[in-house]
């Protein structure tokens, strides 16, 4: 692996991969996200990946930029999340020049076309409608309104609200914050391939990328972000009607450490032992033993001032709270938290996960959009600069092997408390806040 920061503040990361089959990985870490928006441009960071398919001044029509990826066969992509905006290429590498000029051309020198602004923008909403009806992105959206509240994390990546005619974008509101974050210096180009480092740096330095001047300009103290997330003094609730549900989406949340600090390794593992296989912990409970659901999973997610480690289900909407004579979802969750908080793992549970852990990052080993995402996201995000990016195939050896069932416990016990916990649930026919409250009420910690 080697990292190259050009004189315009782009930085580059190059990694060869184990296959030697002649495919590059692209991908192209813009440090802006929704985090960075404020209440008249809600919803920008995503307009303007789309906006930046729409034409360039090299190629001015956005079908064009679509036939130079076909015309080479190349896959591409790009997606919006709190933190940045990625663009995913992957070509053959004898195409890999054309992929990161097409990319460079696009990311630094996008037109905006007035003719395209409002019709993209009613695209966006037609994406956003399809969100809309799915249950889990309504969920994560009131979750992440909750757990994050007081902090810019707490928005929205996109929703129908930021589209009301009220408050539509105006176009030089878009176009500035486009030019104040769309800047080589705010760029990560991770890059996987048999092509050595110094043919992917002449590459580069002979596209907009490398040849791009560094503007001095500083960005608007209006686009700064709020990072600091108030502490909670108890469990938070949110229940939400949606009429139209047949099942109740249930979620338990707890805030726990950002993407730096490396408790995340050891909280990775509960959550596997949790739901990483047909045998964890939340999988035997609800569905094997007591019949309860169909879906059920718990999730990490790390951002760089926060994260959260979530228990998700999806259950009858009259199995809340009861399942006849017996206990329903949240109780057995509840006693579940309850018995890991006591008794901890067990190191049969150790051994399981790390297996699992292990396997699933040895099959990726062949994907090299795989360790190109995460090289990337590991050079964006990290605070320390001095601090060595390790590879995706040594990251199992270098962090997960040495975790003890010790130090699962002591995340445990540092993370799953009532003073952490936010509890959420959309559907039809809730239950009451008073039970709700009764039951996690009952957790110890």
């Amino acid at each position: 692996m080697q990292i190259h920061t050009c004189p315009n503040g782009l930085r580059i990361i190059h990694e060869t991969p184990l296959s030697k089959l002649p495919i590059t990985s692209i991908q192209i870490f813009c440090d802006v996200g929704s985090i960075y928006e404020h209440d008249g441009i809600r919803g920008a960071s995503h307009y303007i990946e789309h906006m930046c398919f729409k034409g360039t001044k090299k190629i001015p029509v956005a079908k064009d930029i679509f036939l130079e990826y076909d015309k080479i066969g190349a896959s591409f992509n790009a997606n919006t999340e709190k933190q940045y905006t990625r663009y995913i290429a992957k070509t053959q590498d004898k195409y890999t020049h054309n992929c990161i000029s097409i990319m460079a051309d696009m990311l630094l020198n996008s037109t905006f076309p007035k003719k395209e602004f409002g019709k993209e923008e009613k695209v966006v909403i037609e994406e956003n409608i399809k969100n809309s009806d799915d249950s889990q992105s309504t969920l994560a959206e009131i979750s992440d309104a909750q757990i994050y509240a007081g902090s810019s994390y707490a928005y929205a990546i996109d929703t129908l609200d930021y589209h009301q005619k009220s408050r539509q974008f105006k176009y030089d509101d878009i176009v500035e914050y486009y030019h104040a974050f769309y800047r080589p210096d705010r760029m990560v180009l991770s890059i996987v391939s048999n092509l050595s480092f110094a043919t992917i740096l002449k590459i580069v330095n002979k596209t907009d990328f490398g040849s791009k001047t560094l503007d001095k300009s500083c960005i608007s103290e209006k686009y700064a972000i709020s990072a600091t997330i108030p502490n909670q003094t108890d469990i938070q609730y949110k229940l939400v009607s949606r009429p139209h549900l047949n099942t109740t989406h249930l979620v338990i949340s707890f805030r726990i450490c950002n993407w730096a600090d490396t408790d995340r390794f050891a909280l990775n593992i509960l959550k596997n032992i949790l739901s990483g296989s047909m045998s964890s912990r939340m999988f035997m409970l609800l569905r094997e033993d007591n019949g309860l659901t169909y879906t059920s999973q718990a999730f990490t997610v790390y951002y760089k001032h926060s994260g959260e480690l979530t228990l998700y289900a999806e259950v009858d909407k009259n199995k809340i709270i009861a399942n006849g004579e017996k206990m329903g979802v949240l109780p057995l969750l509840i006693h579940m938290l309850n018995k890991l908080c006591e008794d901890g793992i067990t190191g049969a549970e150790l051994t399981l996960a790390k297996t699992s852990i292990q396997n699933n990052k040895l099959m990726h080993f062949e994907n090299n959009a795989v360790s190109a995402n995460h090289n990337g996201l590991e050079l964006l995000l990290q605070t320390d600069s001095t601090k060595e990016i390790i590879s995706y195939r040594k990251i199992y050896d270098t962090y997960y092997a040495g975790i003890s069932v010790a130090k699962i416990n002591r995340v445990i016990k540092k993370y799953l408390r009532k003073m952490a916990m936010n509890v959420c649930m959309i559907g039809n026919q809730l239950p009451s806040l008073k039970n709700v409250k009764r039951e996690c009420e009952k957790f110890m910690m």
